[in-house]
């Protein structure tokens, strides 16, 4: 037998082997990526349509099919949170920062969600991160603000609006904030001026003039606290808040700062409006 022509012979047959596992593998590999982007379409169709229950359900799929791609872990975050499963969501969005360390975005998401979760260590954490790179976005000054004042830093926190204040003076809900932190401070006269400005503006809403009630409220003042509440609410409901009013006033500072803060900011991302 001639060992060349076998030697060929052989050589050819392993190198269409080879062929023929490497186009089955790109075949499968593109097959997936096909099926994921689909299963992310209908997700994402789910979810702007108001079912976010479907559309994390198919979010999962997709991370089935690619685990190692950020992205489906990132929408299933943002069903979960829609859903206001908001601890699995920054589970979701912990491991799409996994596959995607450099996403702001996700830090971002990750920030806002720790905040809602009381977890304002972990809030301080992820705003620092976007505030190295996005120093200028007085939503992560004031995002910093609120986690300083939930760990009862409240001169720290006061810093922070200030620094957003310097981008975006005329943002009302920074300013709203910085009223709040005064009267968490303890500073009442500085807190009422500043919510006093807030609800002088048109943009002013009736949840900045009850925040105006409750720094007269937590001063003592409750003439001034009923006067400011009944431009929304009813007498019944202004003399009521003024036992809430006292509530507050014999909490500690941490138990004080969360009841304000937690009705704040509980139901949402925490932004600058």
């Amino acid at each position: 037998m001639d060992r060349t022509r076998f030697s060929s012979c052989f050589g050819r047959n392993v190198f269409l082997s080879v062929l023929a596992v490497s186009c089955l593998a790109a075949c499968s590999t593109s097959k997936s990526v096909k099926s994921e982007e689909a299963l992310l379409r209908a997700g994402d169709t789910a979810l702007a349509g108001g079912d976010a229950g479907a559309a994390a359900a198919l979010y999962r799929q997709a991370a089935s099919v690619a685990p190692d791609d950020f992205t489906p872990y990132d929408h299933l975050g943002d069903a979960l949170y829609k859903s206001r499963a908001y601890s699995d969501a920054f589970d979701a969005y912990g491991v799409a920062l996994t596959h995607n360390q450099d996403s702001l975005e996700i830090d971002l998401k990750l920030a806002k969600l720790a905040l809602i979760l009381d977890r304002p260590r972990d809030a301080v954490h992820y705003f620092e991160i976007v505030r190295r790179k996005r120093g200028d976005d007085p939503v992560i000054w004031n995002g910093l603000g609120v986690a300083q004042d939930l760990l009862g830093d409240h001169i720290g926190a006061q810093k922070n609006y200030q620094a957003a204040l310097k981008i975006a003076p005329a943002n009302l809900g920074i300013r709203n904030n910085y009223g709040l932190s005064q009267a968490l401070a303890g500073d009442y006269p500085a807190a009422i001026q500043t919510l006093s400005d807030v609800t002088a503006d048109p943009r002013a809403t009736a949840r900045y003039r009850q925040n105006l009630a409750l720094a007269y409220g937590l001063s003592g003042d409750n003439v001034n606290a009923s006067i400011a509440a009944r431009r929304d609410i009813s007498d019944a409901d202004s003399a009521s808040n003024q036992g809430y009013y006292a509530t507050l006033r014999a909490m500690d500072d941490r138990s004080r700062t969360r009841a304000i803060l937690g009705s704040e900011f509980g139901g949402g991302a925490v932004g600058g409006g």
